[in-house]
């Protein structure tokens, strides 16, 4: 059944039409809001059943047209999805905060899991989330055990200029992200801690504006089971302090077939980052880094030496970034678990990533990896003045690089 909000409206203009709506649902019905603009109750609408909650079209950021559900204050959601819950399809709306109110605590989505109680088969498409102080949604489960997110699909969605990621995903599990554009949000685009998730074809545009924390970037996989991205376009990752526009912190990872570009060759932007930022974390690997293409990227891929095997192959980049796979010292990369390979890997720029005092490549990086890190078929674009490229134009160079031999018993 489809139940028009409009009808449930009465000659109090102060009535929630749609809560009545809402109330009068039963599981599987279709509560439907036309075009037009509506204020969500303090605290958000709730939504206890297995409804699809349906608009006219996002419309607009500040444009008339389309559905436009509004927060009532900064501090309060639109909508709060209630574990146990199942089923929950939201699309063709706009969500949009408040201007008013001094906490600074909203969001478009929020479902929490509890210890008793989680949410599975959520589904989100064709929304537009914009403005929200917090995360522009929100879906937590309070961990891998209980209170799980289980089976998420996010389709076709716009997460634009809220105060932290435009996506949070805590302990979530088959989350699929796709065809989405994050843009301008404060702490991140998406950010994943703990689930399994797979990100494809979505655009990530200059976000991190307003954090400086490690664990923040475009796109987080925070210590994840398992975290994929696939045909995805990084751009503009150049503003505020973070600089990154995909960050593996611990846990298992893949990307493949992305474009990064920073939007400024002159930066400290990094491309693809694997670490592991604190000591407590799982081990980050193993991870897959596949056929990417960079432009104005400082760094394209750094890893550190505390991640465990790491497989970097087929990469290409057109700008004058620098390549850090992975980032040497004087005494060379430490720790037997480090298992690095990177092969068929092509660059256009000035130089390595150099131990200081180096100044050949090919010579620096001889018998300053460790035994067990593996690099093959690197073909580099060297030698060239970018201030008098007539005299000193460069040439392409295939770099061997003789690893350290294992230690002796």
């Amino acid at each position: 059944m489809i139940l028009n909000v409009r009808d449930f409206e009465t000659d109090d203009p102060s009535f929630d039409a749609a809560g009545a709506a809402l109330a009068a649902a039963a599981d599987g019905d279709v509560v439907y809001f036309p075009a037009g603009q509506y204020t969500a109750p303090d605290g958000g609408w709730q939504l206890t059943k297995s409804l699809q909650i349906r608009g006219d079209g996002p419309g607009q950021v500040g444009l008339p047209g389309g559905t436009v559900l509004m927060a009532p204050t900064r501090n309060s959601p639109v909508f709060v999805i209630v574990p146990p819950s199942t089923n929950t399809y939201v699309r063709d709306l706009q969500l949009v905060s408040a201007t008013s109110g001094s906490s600074a605590n909203g969001v478009g989505i929020r479902c929490i899991g509890t210890a008793t109680a989680g949410a599975a088969n959520l589904r989100l498409g064709g929304l537009l989330v914009s403005g929200f102080d917090r995360n522009g949604v929100e879906l937590h489960g309070y961990s891998d055990t209980a209170g799980l997110i289980d089976s998420v699909l996010v389709l076709d969605c716009e997460f634009v200029g809220c105060g932290r990621a435009g996506l949070s995903l805590k302990h979530a599990a088959a989350a699929h992200v796709s065809n989405c554009v994050f843009r301008d949000n404060g702490y991140g685009g998406l950010s994943s801690e703990a689930c399994s998730i797979a990100v494809y074809g979505s655009t990530f545009d200059g976000n991190c504006t307003s954090v400086s924390g490690a664990p923040e970037a475009n796109l987080t996989f925070l210590n994840c089971q398992s975290a994929k991205a696939e045909a995805c376009r990084f751009l503009g990752f150049n503003a505020g302090t973070i600089r990154k526009a995909c960050l593996i912190d611990g846990g298992m990872a893949s990307v493949g077939s992305c474009f990064f570009d920073s939007g400024n060759a002159a930066g400290s932007a990094s491309g693809i980052v694997v670490t592991r930022s604190t000591p407590g974390q799982p081990m980050a690997g193993p991870v897959t880094i596949l056929g990417n293409h960079f432009a104005n990227t400082a760094a394209l891929i750094n890893v550190d030496s505390n991640v465990t095997n790491c497989l970097i192959l087929g990469q290409y980049d057109e700008g004058a970034g620098s390549v850090i796979i992975p980032q040497p010292d004087n005494n060379g990369l430490v720790g037997a678990p480090h298992i690095v390979r990177a092969e068929q890997f092509e660059t256009r720029m000035t130089g390595l990533i150099l131990p200081s005092g180096a100044t050949d490549p090919a010579v620096a990086y001889n018998g300053m990896l460790t035994y067990n890190t593996y690099l093959k078929a690197v073909r580099v674009f060297i030698g060239r003045d970018p201030n008098n490229p007539a005299v000193n134009p460069g040439a392409w160079k295939s770099i061997k690089f003789i690893p350290k031999p294992p230690p002796q018993p």
